[in-house]
């Protein structure tokens, strides 16, 4: 089943509304959302012009999965699963929330991990790693092919060089993006925090 999600983002300031592709399945164990925000997904693509926004060949999903209330603690659903391009050398999937399993190794990923896997092609497979019943994950999933750009990585930013890396930093510490949450905040208590520390500017 295929839904269409309308795009928050767009529509805004005279802009062209886009529709986002949801990619819903369900049975042999396990349920599953995949919204295709950039790229392709079995046969739905993003509307969103690559050329014009990332300047590369990338794909990015948002998954959320959960596996059937009729699984039991022992029964293993079957994948949730993505074929990546051949030309898409590169593969992340960050979990938001739960943890999954990653397959054919069979790692753990947690909440909150990044995992970085070299692929050329080939099939991602992901499960719930927890054990019972409406077991559920929400995990992110990059593929592209390489930038060909230079980058400074420290933490969770990522810039061009480390003249930006100190302005990012700057701008950080004082406030100017808002202030840091608790990762354990609900999502009522993470509006009301943001709402009481707006940021004081927008990057450019």
């Amino acid at each position: 089943q295929v839904l269409r999600a309308e795009d928050d983002a767009a529509g805004k300031d005279g802009e062209e509304t886009r529709t986002v592709p949801v990619v819903r399945r369900r049975g042999s164990g396990l349920e599953t959302d995949t919204v295709v925000l950039l790229g392709t997904h079995g046969e739905e693509s993003s509307e969103v012009d690559q050329k014009a926004t990332a300047n590369t060949d990338a794909t990015v999903l948002h998954v959320t999965l959960r596996s059937s209330s009729n699984v039991g603690n022992t029964d293993e659903p079957a994948p949730w699963t993505h074929r990546i391009p051949a030309n898409h050398t590169s593969c992340l999937v960050y979990v938001c929330q739960g943890s999954v399993r990653c397959f054919p190794d069979g790692r753990t990923i947690e909440v909150h991990q990044t995992a970085f896997l070299t692929r050329e092609g080939g099939m991602l497979a992901l499960t719930p790693a927890g054990s019972g019943r409406n077991n559920m994950a929400d995990v992110i999933v990059c593929t592209g092919v390489p930038t060909r750009k230079g980058y400074v990585q420290a933490g969770s930013v990522v810039v061009k060089d480390g003249a930006e890396h100190a302005d990012v930093r700057a701008e950080w510490k004082s406030g100017a993006w808002g202030r840091p949450w608790d990762f354990d905040l609900s999502d009522e208590e993470w509006k009301e925090h943001c709402e009481a520390n707006p940021p004081r500017r927008e990057r450019e």
